[in-house]
């Protein structure tokens, strides 16, 4: 009778043995998968981060500033252009020009060529910031999705770790 009684404690320490060391390698594998989970949304956070730079919050702010500098550069050509044309106008109209006119006129034609060109490269410019500013938004709206993804995996895990530490414990009692 006493070896029966000591079989069926040896059957119920080896069944607790091994369902702690069961419980220990499946809170491991939780583990090992969360870590990866967030592993991989911190990976495509950091590419989105990359493809969306422009329209990150904190440099949308120097983006909106450059637009301002952008902006007032515009309206500077163009108060510069109407200023050359006008000069351009007049000397047109003269009918007949003298050999320093017409360099002035051929200089004219050329300064008007260059500030039209940094019109539009400027032009260009602040469409791309526009652009940008205007994403900012959508672009805060998915940073903060991926933030609360791995926010909501970083309880997962800590809950899976205090877990574990318990499922551990078990173990080293049961043993």
């Amino acid at each position: 009778a006493n070896d029966f009684a000591q079989s069926v404690l040896d059957m119920s320490t080896s069944g607790q043995l091994e369902q702690a060391r069961e419980t220990v390698a499946f809170y491991r594998e939780e583990e090992a998968r969360i870590s990866g989970q967030i592993d991989d949304i911190e990976a495509k956070l950091a590419e989105f981060k990359s493809k969306n730079h422009s329209a990150l919050p904190g440099v949308a702010d120097a983006a909106r500033d450059e637009l301002v500098a952008v902006e007032s550069e515009i309206r500077s050509l163009e108060q510069a252009l109407v200023a050359l044309m006008e000069e351009q106008r007049q000397l047109t109209e003269k009918g007949e020009l003298r050999a320093t006119e017409q360099r002035r006129l051929q200089e004219l034609d050329a300064r008007l060529g260059v500030l039209v060109e940094q019109k539009s490269a400027l032009a260009d410019r602040r469409t791309e910031l526009s652009t940008a500013i205007a994403r900012v938004p959508e672009v805060e709206q998915a940073l903060a999705g991926f933030q609360r993804e791995i926010d909501q995996l970083q309880n997962s895990l800590d809950t899976v770790l205090e877990d574990l530490a318990k499922a551990e414990t078990s173990a080293r009692l049961a043993e």
